[in-house]
């Protein structure tokens, strides 16, 4: 009797994607300019924002889904200007 031997597997092609950074996102420029492997570095974001919030369009989620900060100290109340002379 022969051994049977596994199948190969059929590699899926990979996927290319474009990216659009407006000049103005001057954060995201940034950032993209910092990374070694920009492709990695994407995909590792979105890898941890599929574990965050699912398998979601982050663009088109409702306000009820969205985070926002929170501040770490209350506001202080605004402060009074003075004018030169008084107290």
């Amino acid at each position: 009797m022969t051994e049977a031997r596994p199948r190969p597997t059929v590699k899926k092609p990979a996927s290319r994607y474009r990216l659009y950074v407006p000049g103005a996102d001057e954060a995201v420029n940034a950032w993209m300019e910092l990374q070694d492997n920009p492709s990695l570095s994407i995909r590792m974001l979105v890898r941890e924002c599929i574990q965050r919030h699912g398998y979601v369009d982050l663009a088109n989620r409702p306000i009820s889904q969205m985070e926002f900060p929170t501040p770490q100290e209350p506001l202080s109340a605004p402060t009074q200007l003075r004018e030169p002379g008084q107290g």
